[in-house]
């Protein structure tokens, strides 16, 4: 039996509210539950401990049941790796770049950094991600309106 610590890439809104609050309203509304059968039910918290056997395997299926993925292998965000995105930005953890279109999620440096590791990226290109957050977040760039088809 193995633990990991694992930080929560979900993201809140300026009020405090959980952006997968939100989706799994939309989803139970549009009768999609069973893509997404743990949605909404996460520990609102940080950082979160997965215990198993095969503790990568128990994350991804669990991240994957709450609708953190698009289905395909992640990169467990571990406490480790996470701070390891961070310290290559001389940024703190809690620093805000913005809010984020459509939800009004708060980008913070540690939930872009959880997400980043998610997605395999290594730490010398997390600049990059940073770089291409901040133009999205800038009013020019529309991000609605890239949203749509």
């Amino acid at each position: 039996m193995s633990d990991l610590w694992v930080v929560n890439p979900s993201g809140q809104r300026a009020t405090g509210e959980w952006i997968d609050d939100t989706l799994r309203r939309r989803v139970e509304e549009r009768g999609l539950r069973d893509r997404t059968p743990l949605a909404g039910r996460f520990p609102r918290q940080r950082v979160e401990v997965v215990r198993g056997a095969e503790p990568h395997e128990t994350v991804n299926a669990l991240f994957t049941g709450r609708g953190w993925t698009d289905g395909l292998p992640i990169v467990p965000p571990t406490l480790g790796r996470v701070d390891g995105m961070i310290a290559v930005t001389g940024q703190t953890a809690d620093e805000v770049l913005g809010e984020v279109e459509p939800l009004r999620g708060v980008a913070t440096i540690e939930k872009v950094a959880a997400n980043a590791v998610m997605a395999g990226c290594r730490p010398e290109h997390f600049p990059v991600v940073l770089a291409a957050i901040g133009a999205m977040l800038e009013p020019a760039f529309n991000m609605r309106g890239v949203q749509t088809t």
